[in-house]
This record gives C-alpha cells, sequence and structure tokens, in this order.
C-alpha cells in the first residue's frame, strides 16, 4: 500500500507527539521539499481511500504532524519492518555509538542486534551515519565484504564524535557498553563541578555548549579508564588556568587524574566553546576585522553598523572560536529555524557578500546561520537599558540579537539585561531577583517556575507581556506606522518571463537593463520562490518576477523570483526592514 520511503516518514512521525519542522523531515528522507509535500498528498490519500482514521497534518510554520489513530499507524508500520519508535536522527545515532564503542569491524545484524533496529533500517540509515562521520576530518567509515563496518579514526577524534551521538540521557544501545553508562552515571557530577569553577570566573558557557562539553569531560575519562586511549602528544603547550581548576576537582571528586594528552585536548575543546559570560581574553585582530566589515557595509550599502565594547568583544570572540571549529572539522550542527532566510533576509545577505571580502570565503551553513544574528543585531543602534533576565539555551548570537533589540524598543525604560543559560539558573539564581522581569525561551521552564514568561527568540523582536501591554501596543503602532509610510514609496513591480532561461541571472539582466548584477545573495524563502538581494547602484528595486519556464536553483525548482536592491543610503535601514517586512506578509 505504501512505499519504503513512505513508510519510513510514517514510522517518523508516528513515534512523535510533537510537530515535525520540514526541512529536519526532509533531510532524514534525503528529499527535496517538493518531494516530501508530494509524499504526504499521497499518504493522505491512501489513508483517506482506505477510510483510515487518521491523516499528517501539515503547517507552513510547524510542519508535519501525524493526527488521529497513532497506535494503528504505529502497528502496522512495526508488522512491515520499519521501527516506529525512532526517528532517522536518534537511529543513526545509536549506530553511530555502536561503532564508538566497538573496537573491531561489526556486521550489519550485529548492528542491527544492539540498536533495536530492522537490518533494512540500519542499511537504510548508515548513508546517514557516515555523512556524519565524514565531517569530522580524518574520520572515516571503513567497510568490508566480510566483516562489516568499522569506524576509522585517532582517540581524540571518537571523542569527538561521542559528544554528538550521545544525548542528555542514556539509550537502549548506550546500556549496552559499560563505558557508557559509567559516564552518565557521573554526568550530573560533572556539570556541578564545571558549573563550581565557571561561575566564580565569570565563565558562563552557553547552553547547549555547557551540555556538550560535560558530556565530553564525562565519556572522555570513562573512555580512558576503559582502555580507549590517546595518542602521545609530540608538542607541548601551556595548559589554561580554568583546565587546571578543572581537572584539579576532579581528582578530588573522582580520584582521577587526566593525563597530559587529555589536558591539552580539554583546553582544545575549551576554547570552542560559545560563551555567554565575560570575555576573559581579547582577540584585537578578529576585533579590527568586524570594523573592517562594518566600514565595508557602510560604504557598499550606507547601513551604519555600531557595536559597543562589550558586544564587539563578544563578537570577535565567537569568530574566533568558530575558526578553530572550522579548521579541524568540529564545526556545529544545531538545529536552527527554517525561517531564518525570511526573518533575516539583509543580515545573511551581508554575510554572505560583504562579510566574506573581510573573513573566510566560505562558512560551513551551520555556522553561518549562528552569525546571523549577531549581524541583525547591529542594523540599528541599541538603546538605553531596563531590569530583564532571560534564560535560554538558544544559540548565544540569537539570544544577544534579542537583547539588543529589547534595549532598542524600550529605551529609557530599561536598566540591566542579564543572560542565564538553564542549567545556571536552576542551580544558582532560582528565585532570585524577584523585581526584575524574568523571560525564557525554553518553554517546558514555564511551567516548572511561575515567575517566567515565555519568549520566542525567533518571531519578531517585540513579545507580549513582557514589560507593558501599553508600551508593546504604542511601539508596533509607530513601527507600523513607519513602514506603512515608506511602503507607500513602492509600487510593486509584478513580472512575467516568458522565455526559458538558464539562470535567474539571465532573467534579471534581462528585466532590469544592468549589464551585470553587482554584489547579490540567494534564498530559497518558499516552495519555488527565490529570493535575491543586491546592493548598489543610485535607487532601490523591488520587483516579483513569475516565471512562464522554471528553472533550476541549488538543486530546487524555481517558479518566482522576488528581487531587492538595496540602493539608497539615507533610507537603506529602512529599507531592510521593509524587505523583511515584505518577505513574510505573502504569506
Amino acid at each position: 500500500m505504501f512505499s519504503e520511503r513512505e513508510l519510513i516518514l510514517l514510522a517518523i512521525l508516528s513515534g512523535r507527539e510533537e510537530w515535525m519542522p520540514g526541512k529536519a523531515l526532509a533531510e532524514m528522507l534525503e528529499v527535496g521539499n517538493r518531494t516530501l509535500q508530494s509524499e504526504v498528498a499521497t499518504i493522505n490519500a491512501i489513508l483517506s481511500k482506505h477510510s483510515l482514521s487518521s491523516r499528517i497534518a501539515s503547517n507552513n510554520r510547524l510542519g508535519y504532524r501525524l493526527e488521529g489513530n497513532r497506535d494503528q499507524i504505529r502497528k502496522y508500520v512495526s508488522e512491515k519492518g520499519v521501527d516506529p519508535a525512532r526517528d532517522a536522527f536518534e537511529s543513526a545515532n545509536n549506530i553511530l555509538t555502536v561503532l564508538l564503542y566497538e573496537r573491531d569491524y561489526i556486521t550489519l545484524n550485529e548492528i542491527a542486534e544492539k540498536t533495536f533496529l530492522a537490518a533494512s533500517s540500519v542499511s537504510f540509515n548508515l548513508e546517514k551515519v557516515r555523512k556524519m562521520i565524514g565531517r569530522t576530518k580524518d574520520a572515516k567509515l571503513l567497510v568490508h565484504p566480510r566483516k562489516g563496518y568499522k569506524l576509522e579514526a585517532e582517540e581524540y577524534l571518537k571523542r569527538m564524535l561521542s559528544v554528538n551521538a550521545l544525548s542528555d540521557e542514556i539509550s537502549e544501545t548506550g546500556r549496552l557498553y559499560p563505558e557508557v553508562v559509567e559516564g552518565y552515571e557521573i554526568l550530573d557530577e560533572v556539570k556541578k563541578i564545571l558549573i563550581s569553577v565557571f561561575v566564580p570566573e565569570q565563565y558562563i558557557v552557553e547552553g547547549k555548549a555547557f551540555d556538550a562539553f560535560s558530556r565530553y569531560c564525562a565519556f572522555s575519562m570513562t573512555r580512558q579508564l576503559n582502555g580507549f586511549l590517546l595518542d602521545p602528544v609530540k608538542e607541548d603547550h601551556k595548559i589554561g588556568e580554568t583546565i587546571e581548576k578543572i581537572a584539579a576537582s576532579f581528582a578530588k571528586e573522582f580520584n582521577y587524574g587526566f593525563s597530559k594528552e587529555e589536558l591539552y585536548l580539554l583546553d582544545d575543546r575549551l576554547e570552542e566553546l560559545n560563551v555567554i559570560g565575560t570575555a576573559k581574553k581579547d582577540y584585537p585582530e578578529t576585533e579590527k576585522q568586524i570594523r573592517d566589515f562594518f566600514n565595508v557595509v557602510e560604504e557598499e550599502t550606507g547601513l551604519i553598523m555600531k557595536a559597543d565594547e562589550d558586544y564587539l568583544k563578544r563578537m570577535s570572540e565567537h569568530l574566533y572560536r568558530m575558526n578553530r571549529r572550522v579548521d579541524v572539522g568540529n564545526y556545529l550542527r544545531t538545529k536552527d529555524p527554517e525561517s531564518i532566510e525570511k526573518q533575516y533576509p539583509v543580515a545573511l545577505h551581508l554575510l554572505r557578500t560583504c562579510f566574506r571580502k573581510v573573513f573566510r570565503e566560505v562558512i560551513p551553513g551551520n555556522e553561518e546561520r549562528l552569525l546571523v544574528p549577531y549581524i541583525s543585531a547591529l542594523l540599528t543602534s541599541p538603546g538605553l537599558k531596563v531590569d530583564i533576565r532571560i534564560i535560554s539555551d538558544q544559540p548565544v548570537g540569537e539570544i544577544y540579537r534579542f537583547r539588543m533589540n529589547l534595549y532598542e524598543t524600550y529605551g529609557p525604560l530599561i536598566g540591566r539585561i542579564r543572560i542565564f543559560p538553564t542549567y545556571l539558573y536552576e542551580e544558582r539564581f532560582l528565585n532570585t531577583d524577584k523585581d526584575a522581569i524574568w523571560l525564557t525561551s525554553e518553554e517546558e521552564l514555564v511551567f516548572r517556575h511561575k515567575e517566567l514568561t515565555y519568549i520566542d527568540l525567533y518571531k519578531e523582536q517585540y513579545q507580549n507581556s513582557l514589560i507593558s501591554g501599553m508600551i508593546l501596543e504604542r511601539s508596533e503602532e509607530m513601527k507600523e506606522r513607519i513602514f506603512s509610510a515608506f511602503e507607500k514609496e513602492f509600487k510593486e513591480e509584478e513580472t512575467v518571463f516568458e522565455k526559458k532561461a538558464a539562470g535567474y541571472e539571465e532573467v534579471l539582466t534581462s528585466l532590469t537593463g544592468e549589464e551585470r548584477l553587482l554584489d547579490t545573495s540567494t534564498s530559497i524563502i518558499d516552495n519555488g520562490t527565490l529570493l535575491v538581494i543586491s546592493h548598489g547602484g543610485k535607487d532601490h528595486i523591488r520587483k516579483r518576477i513569475r516565471l512562464e519556464e522554471p528553472l533550476e536553483h541549488g538543486g530546487r525548482i524555481i517558479g518566482e523570483i522576488l528581487y531587492f536592491r538595496i540602493g539608497r543610503r539615507e533610507d537603506a535601514a529602512r529599507f531592510c526592514e521593509y524587505i523583511r517586512k515584505t518577505v513574510n506578509k505573502r504569506n
């Protein structure tokens, strides 16, 4: 009745009660957005035809969710040999766990037995595992026709991979390995020790980065104790004071002495973490590059970007750590919202044009997405201050962008904003500063702590109920009036391009009369819509172009182009907001 891919899609959705983002679902199935939509439509047609009381609901913002008799579907796909209890990410991580803790080759059937998956499911997910391993430099998956599979990598790389494979809760696969069980048994105590070292130094680590570093410490210890030893280090370098304190605390609590090789690697991992607390180091060369970037943006677009010293140091520290991660192939794999192209179109454009002229030519996708909020926060000048506390485990750049917008929005009402990750709030700051406004981007915390108000960092920066309904209403009204007045200056040009084009450049050159496009970036913002932004020239341009003959771009079929060019300097900042709102008002 269903194809293999449709069964896998049903298995993933039947094992989850919450909404599943379309982008994540498409990545799991290794298909495009259009194919995913087609598969969902086919499944719903079959379910309806057979009078089954289930359907896949879709939502442009939330994604997909299986509604109706979930148990019936779960039983059906299970009988077909597809495991409904795990999505593809979890299955791939369990397979990677097996490869990390097996000392020799292991057959496909043995992997299936240890991961509680069907052999066909293991075979399907091994390609995802291969890609996960391939992102780490000098690590690869070996395949032997008789022996099976083996992860080939130096021990320090396996320890880095284990951070991504093992989550905060042990899986049934993990329970098969004593080294993994022992790591989870000490994980909570490891976190407490790290907090006791970090807090006095104001070294506050981003929530997800803190969890990852905690796992790295715990599982490095248990791997070492169980014979997974590091290769000797040939060159010495100075160990930082923070690592020395961590090692001393671990020695006292666990009676464990880190080897010289382990200390060097711990120091390296610490240098790669995203931190929220006060920076302990200066990066003058990186700060200079950021200022050069500001100058390039102003010269080419008219946008004036400014940052106070604290923000400049935070951004330079992030870039320094990003470069370290990229250089060793250990760059971030965060699950950012798929709407980032629509929320920050101009910031993304500046990052892909002006930023690359000063920094790297190419930035890995997820690292690029973490930088976008930093750029977005600098497109407007910060205002004054108010007493607000933000509890969040979201990417540190996104938190700082949100903080900057609070400063700008509430001006003289803002005194001071402090930011804490979840673990630090619950350990040290629970029920303190009762006069402050406490906000959190972590929805589950609202049910545990009544003083917290939930906010969504990825939506419009003005969140309701933050300070007062009156201020919010007036701010929104004023912003809308400014936007409306600016919008009246433009008449939307809708054009039909009737002939077949080799690419979007040919379409725009034909319709604008320009011989070449100046600095340009592209994003696919919706199924079949290409957003193109450029800068340079004398005037702003906005065009909506419908293509009679669709063209291919980035492996996707495009039927419409939405084109903006940032021109006049005097109103460039308003035009940036105009682009963002225009893109989002389309739906």
